[in-house]
């Protein structure tokens, strides 16, 4: 739809494709959260820090978004392209399983790719 010659499907789709893109990195820090809670003990503040970050950033790239226009999701592309480096973190510490890299790495690029996709398209 975004290679049409039609803006307004182009920015509905941007917006969805920035949407979704928000929520899953929300949702990753979700799961960053239940890493650092897998062994039982209390989660250290770096950890908690670490997982609520995600969410937070990907609620300040709204208001990026809305006023530099498209180009403001490339900083989130950005951040879900760098964030298996957490993930990383997390399995060295034994709290990731051991699969899990093998399937986040495909879908940050895949998922960063796409929103970089998007703000290319739509400008």
């Amino acid at each position: 739809m975004m290679m049409l010659d039609d803006p307004a499907s182009s920015e509905a789709m941007f917006t969805a494709i920035f949407a979704y893109t928000t929520l899953i990195f929300s949702f990753i820090g979700g799961v960053w959260w239940g890493f650092s809670s897998a062994d039982g003990r209390r989660p250290g503040w770096a950890d908690l820090t670490l997982a609520v970050f995600p969410s937070l950033a990907a609620f300040l790239t709204l208001p990026l978004v809305a006023q530099t226009g498209p180009d403001g999701a490339v900083l989130l592309a950005l951040l879900v392209l760098v964030s298996p480096v957490i993930d990383l973190r997390f399995r060295r510490r034994g709290l990731a399983p051991t699969w899990w890299m093998r399937l986040r790495m495909p879908l940050s690029i895949g998922l960063s790719t796409l929103l970089g996709a998007a703000v290319w398209l739509v400008r």
